[in-house]
């Protein structure tokens, strides 16, 4: 077995098309999975269907025998309790930041940033009208692609065991998880120009993003975290979301308890995850526990954000394409096509330079 993986160039891409494989008939910027409002979508006999927080339903995507994008004509997977993958890292937060169709290979939205005052007048005055001030923004689509291969001779020599060829195209759905999810908060456009940018990039002070960010310099403190929230809350932001590594919420926890001794401070959010959570000036905030979140001392950070604000916006899913035979092997690829905006990072940031 062989394979690569990596974001990569843009190749030949007929967007319309792709749309259409992964969508169907859903109309752009569709929401079609956010974890933190309870909208997902549901594979249903020979349907996908699109749940939302009220529970109805509405039909989605036709999956016919002949579509091969992961997600939408499912793969039957098959567990085998002696098959351990100690490689495998958890990717909550592919599910807690909304997903959006997005149609075209540029993922636009639009900002109101500022607005005209409204005055105090006299019985009859000249009106004169206040103008507000808006900008479109955008971001380009990345592509994400995995390669893998078996050979015939291992699908058929451990038949009797697992099917070969399903086990590697699990392993590189995972491979492709674990991608997205790290580029989601640490992506580095500068470093790599073919990948987008990640929450630790994108919450940093200054143009063009001005977000609050700030330098701890030492342990964590709840009062720390507490002003953060305060600071994103007075640039008009509501933080919603905190995410740290696991060494930093032990902390944080650690503390809490100090104070509030028989109170549990976990809260349950997404599909049932339970998570530390931080009483703030907002309210009670759940802080996720990421694994590719730094852990190295003076590395660690907090980010602070509100999901509502930031999107994965998507041209095609993760999907599954076979590719020429040109030996005694089968070889597939997984690809997808998306990038990540935040709408307003003004309001939220991050605390950076955490040690032990």
């Amino acid at each position: 077995m062989a394979a690569g993986m990596g974001w990569s160039g843009a190749g030949e891409i007929d967007h319309e098309s792709l749309y259409k494989m992964s969508f169907g008939e859903l109309s752009d910027e569709s929401i079609y999975d956010d974890g933190m409002n309870g909208i997902f979508t549901k594979a249903e006999g020979d349907q996908v269907v699109l749940h939302d927080g009220s529970s109805t339903l509405e039909k989605a995507v036709n999956v016919g025998a002949t579509s091969g994008a992961a997600g939408y004509a499912y793969t039957p997977i098959v567990w085998d309790q002696d098959v351990i993958d100690i490689t495998r890292k958890m990717t909550p937060l592919l599910t807690l930041i909304p997903k959006l169709t997005n149609k075209g290979k540029v993922a636009q939205y639009y900002r109101v940033t500022d607005r005209g005052a409204a005055a105090w007048q006299t019985e009859d005055p000249a009106i004169n009208e206040t103008d507000d001030t808006r900008e479109e923004a955008s971001e380009s689509i990345k592509y994400l692609r995995i390669a893998g291969r078996v050979t015939g001779v291992a699908q058929v020599a451990g038949a009797h065991f697992e099917s070969s060829m399903q086990r590697e195209v699990l392993n590189k759905t995972q491979s492709m998880n674990e991608q997205i999810e790290n580029t989601l908060l640490r992506g580095d456009a500068a470093t790599n120009p073919l990948e987008h940018n990640g929450l630790e990039k994108i919450l940093t002070a200054g143009d063009p993003y001005n977000a609050i960010e700030t330098s701890v310099g030492g342990a964590i403190t709840l009062a720390a975290v507490r002003k953060l929230v305060s600071d994103c809350f007075n640039k008009k932001g509501a933080p919603n979301l905190l995410i740290t590594d696991s060494y930093t919420a032990d902390d944080l926890v650690e503390q809490q308890m100090d104070y509030v001794r028989y109170v549990d401070p976990n809260v349950t959010i997404a599909w049932g995850l339970q998570v530390p959570s931080l009483q703030t000036v907002v309210g009670r905030i759940p802080v996720l526990v990421s694994q590719f979140m730094p852990t190295v001392s003076t590395e660690r950070r907090i980010f602070c954000i509100n999901t509502n604000y930031v999107q994965q916006r998507v041209l095609q899913d993760i999907s599954f394409e076979r590719m020429a035979k040109t030996s005694d092997s089968e070889k597939f690829m997984l690809k997808t096509y998306r990038t990540m905006v935040n709408k307003f990072p003004e309001g939220m940031g991050q605390l950076y330079e955490i040690s032990d």
